[in-house]
């Protein structure tokens, strides 16, 4: 799934979770199969601290996923939803950040980067990407620095 949140865009993977703070504008693509659960809540049972202030990316693990998909259960009553509530927090609490895959912003660089997260087994070096653009090497390179602060390797 890609996902773009207040003009940063992240490529995020299988047991993987975004918290997206209360407001904080987004827009997401999903680009393969797989499960989406999408959980809102008042932005006063938010985990303690700083950093759920801004998005954070962590890793789940089999009993996060299954406390997450619990709480998106139709008809739960309130006090089955605040001992889950409780338990996803404290889970949030000791998680650790897991890092997403930042997608470059530069046209050309998103397209390479979007067909590969598509299809992670193809073969094509840069050079091969920037001849089927029509750009040099070099430009491609630094659009995916410049995009993602990393190189097309990295």
């Amino acid at each position: 799934m890609t996902l773009t949140v207040d003009g940063s865009t992240l490529s995020l993977r299988g047991h993987q979770l975004v918290w997206i703070p209360a407001h904080a504008p987004h827009a997401m693509t999903i680009v393969e199969g797989g499960q989406l659960i999408s959980l809102y809540a008042a932005s006063t049972l938010r985990p303690v601290g700083d950093r759920w202030s801004r998005t954070q990316v962590v890793g789940v693990d089999d009993l996060m996923g299954a406390a997450l998909r619990h709480l998106g259960t139709p008809g739960l009553s309130p006090a089955r939803q605040g001992l889950c509530h409780r338990l996803v927090v404290d889970l949030l609490n000791d998680s650790e950040p897991s890092p997403a895959l930042s997608t470059p912003t530069d046209p050309r660089a998103r397209t390479v980067a979007e067909t590969l997260v598509a299809d992670p087994a193809d073969p094509r070096e840069l050079r091969d990407f920037a001849d089927h653009l029509g750009i040099s090497e070099k430009t491609l390179s630094r659009a995916f620095r410049a995009g993602t602060g990393s190189t097309f390797r990295q």
